[in-house]
């Protein structure tokens, strides 16, 4: 949702003209190969996003809504129910509030201008570069905590959902993190899993920036000394054991850095 300041209404009381507001499910600008929805999201759905595919994610492609007075335009309502794409549905809430009517035929006018508004209001963003882009992680003396379900790219059978990084499976399937610390200096690292790390697992974590690398069994913290300012950890699956035991979700990376 684009959120804007609500002081005017409070400095005017009388106003009663409220700016439209936009809804945006962004995740529908990652490539998907349709429903039903799970708490994974749909396959591929979170996946991080090259700069060349964030500046042309299409607006057709997504799942958006403005708001103005009572008037709401949906594009692509029903993609999460039934898969199915390419329709608009304009809608009255003050005569509709569950929003079973659509109204784009009947009021073409209102139908097109909050087309328009959504339109300019998409290419806005688009135009950021901050958009559609996974978080830089800025550390600072003490614990941290990276997320591990906001990577900047993945290689492998690996994937982002909601909540964690799954897929573990195969030696090379690693995640890469942006990150940037005010100092340098060997940093400790720690990983919690959604369970169990099997015996005969080996990781690797390293910063390409400086070479720096080391092998933990994920069960263990390990030391690895990070460099000042911006830099990119790798955490790859270096070896997995014959078994075929499945490999936990990563939630999490914990980071300490002495003061």
């Amino acid at each position: 949702m684009d959120g804007r300041s609500f002081r005017r209404l409070l400095e005017e009381p009388g106003r009663d003209k409220r700016p439209a507001l936009i809804f945006n499910y962004a995740h529908r600008g990652w490539l998907t190969t349709g429903p039903p929805y799970s708490l994974d999201g749909l396959p591929g759905e979170y996946r991080p996003l090259s700069p060349d595919e964030r500046r042309t994610l299409p607006f057709a492609g997504q799942s958006i809504s403005v708001r103005e007075g009572s008037y709401k335009l949906m594009l692509n309502p029903d993609y999460f129910e039934n898969g199915e794409e390419g329709r608009m549905m304009l809608v009255d809430l003050a005569t509709d509030p569950l929003e079973t009517t659509d109204l784009s035929d009947c009021k073409p006018e209102i139908r097109d201008r909050l087309l328009g508004a959504l339109k300019d209001w998409w290419m806005e963003i688009r135009r950021e570069p901050h958009s559609f882009a996974a978080p830089v992680f800025r550390l600072i003396p003490g614990d941290n905590t990276v997320p591990a379900r906001a990577p900047t790219a993945l290689h492998g059978t690996v994937f982002n959902t909601v909540t964690e990084l799954k897929g573990w499976s195969r030696a090379g399937d690693r995640a890469r993190y942006a990150l940037v610390t005010s100092g340098k200096g060997e940093a400790v690292l720690s990983f919690r899993w959604r369970g169990d790390m099997p015996a005969g697992v080996i990781w690797r974590l390293r910063v390409p920036e400086t070479g720096a690398s080391v092998k933990t069994d994920g069960r263990e913290s390990a030391a690895l000394p990070l460099p000042h300012g911006p830099f990119r950890l790798e955490i790859e699956l270096a070896q997995v054991p014959a078994n075929e035991e499945p490999l936990p979700p990563l939630v999490s990376i914990g980071i300490h850095l002495e003061p």
